[in-house]
Formats: C-alpha cells, structure tokens, sequence
C-alpha cells in the first residue's frame, strides 16, 4: 500500500490528506471529521488513512514518529505537517498558513 499513497500523492492534481493513526491507541479515536471539512474547504482534496505500524518505513521517510500526525500534500510535495490531535479551528489556521485554503 506505501506504493499506492506515493502514487496517489504524486499523481494527483489536488491536495491529498494522510491521516496517521495507530488503532489500538485510545488517544488515536477516528478522526473522520478531517476529511468532511477539508472536503468542504477544498473540493480536490483526497483523504487516505493510514495505519502506522503498517506502514511505519513510509511514515519516516516524512519524519513521522508517532501517531496521529496529519500530511498534506500538494503537487507530489509535503506542505504541512500536523502533529497530535487538534480541532477544526487548529486544522483551518495551519491551512491557511500553508496556503492551502483561499478565503477570498
């Protein structure tokens, strides 16, 4: 599956949202909400789950050390790292700041 994320990142022509978690954590609950607001924020966005024990080796090569911990990526790039878990205001400011969101 670390193939098909590189290919979908890589491929694809809108942002693509990775949401690392690891289950059997409490503290990592479903954080399904993230994919309703971006898609609501950013209609080319795509938004793939990922385990990380399943895929720890992909997760390093972007310096994700443990779980959650949110990717965006754009045109094949990383542009923001969020690490931990943060409400939809934490996520809407660090998108702006990336300069993932136009609120004009």
């Amino acid at each position: 599956m670390s193939d098909e994320i590189e290919q979908l990142i890589h491929s694809h022509t809108g942002v693509v949202v990775v949401q690392i978690t690891e289950p059997v954590l409490e503290t990592d609950q479903p954080m399904d909400w993230v994919a309703t607001e971006i898609r609501q924020w950013r209609s080319d966005a795509s938004v793939v789950q990922v385990v990380l024990s399943l895929h720890r080796e992909w997760a390093l090569r972007y310096r994700v050390h443990g779980s959650p911990c949110t990717l965006v990526f754009r045109h094949g790039e990383l542009c923001l790292r969020v690490k931990g878990r943060f409400g939809r205001e934490r996520l809407r400011a660090a998108l702006e700041r990336a300069g993932l969101l136009d609120l004009s």
